[in-house]
């Protein structure tokens, strides 16, 4: 089934159903929705409301046997502390100010007007780390966004864009290059490609500016394939002849060390607990 979830100034959360052609309200709370995101498996939905509640829907834990979600009647619920759950949704953050940047990593990452990030446990909301900025040198966080994998995180604020890394080994998120746009100002929308080797970022003065994000880049096999490393546990392989290309990614979260092409067509990625198969003629993943 295909879901567009969107939020409404009464406070309501929507979703519309394409092939219906109907919206369904998943759950009202008194404020306004400022922000919504998804999980990275995209079964769960993240919305966050002008008063810094957020609330999570799991949409695998509102579906019946018939596959139809609950919660989503004539009348909408209204997501209290005493019926958030019959409602779908519960309340797992309370933000200082207006969540208007929300993204999913492997943390719930928000930011707002105070121009800190701050990163929660989505299981139990609780604060894991928070880096603050000076709200006079870089204004007010209006845009964010994780990479496919959910290991890199982009903030964008007054003609600065901040990298954060998730380091996997000490569980802890790093921050890394500050990316300076003079004359940007704003920059209210930040963009990932679905494979995570681009970043667009649209400006206040409507330029658009793109960024290659892969880690490092090398030709194999007499440059007859191209590894692009785009995180520790995705790498694009592609074929350069005629531009095949097939994504290796270990769901896991593990370490590709290594790939291997066999036979000018099968792809082996080595982890340091699994392997990866690939067949770049089928683009079939083990």
């Amino acid at each position: 089934m295909e879901l567009v979830a969107f939020g409404t100034q009464e406070g309501k959360v929507k979703v519309g159903v394409l092939k219906a052609n109907k919206a369904q309200t998943l759950y009202a709370h008194n404020h306004a929705v400022v922000a919504l995101t998804t999980s990275l498996d995209r079964t769960k939905l993240l919305c966050g409301h002008l008063d810094g509640a957020i609330f999570v829907y799991n949409f695998d834990a509102s579906a019946d046997s018939e596959g139809k979600m609950s919660g989503m009647g004539n009348a909408p619920m209204l997501a209290t502390n005493t019926n958030a759950e019959a409602a779908g949704a519960r309340r797992i953050i309370v933000h200082p100010c207006p969540p208007q940047v929300l993204a999913w990593g492997e943390h719930v990452i928000v930011g707002g007007a105070d121009c800190a990030v701050t990163f929660y446990n989505p299981q139990n909301g609780h604060k894991v780390q928070s880096r603050e900025f000076s709200v006079r040198v870089d204004g007010e966080i209006t845009s964010g966004a994780c990479n496919p994998s959910g290991t890199s995180f982009v903030s964008g604020s007054r003609d600065k864009l901040r990298v954060f890394n998730f380091n996997i080994r000490s569980r802890k998120w790093e921050e890394g290059v500050v990316v300076d746009l003079p004359n940007s100002y704003t920059l209210p929308l930040l963009r990932w490609k679905d494979d995570g080797s681009r970043l667009c970022v649209a400006t206040l003065t409507g330029a658009v500016e793109m960024f290659d994000t892969c880690m490092r880049r090398y030709r194999v096999q007499n440059n007859a394939f191209e590894l692009t490393y785009v995180c520790h546990n995705q790498v694009i392989v592609r074929r350069m002849s005629n531009g095949t290309q097939l994504v290796l990614r270990s769901a896991m979260g593990h370490e590709i060390t290594k790939v291997h092409v066999q036979k000018e067509r099968f792809l082996v990625a080595h982890t340091p607990a699994s392997l990866l198969v690939g067949d770049l003629i089928t683009c079939q993943l083990s």
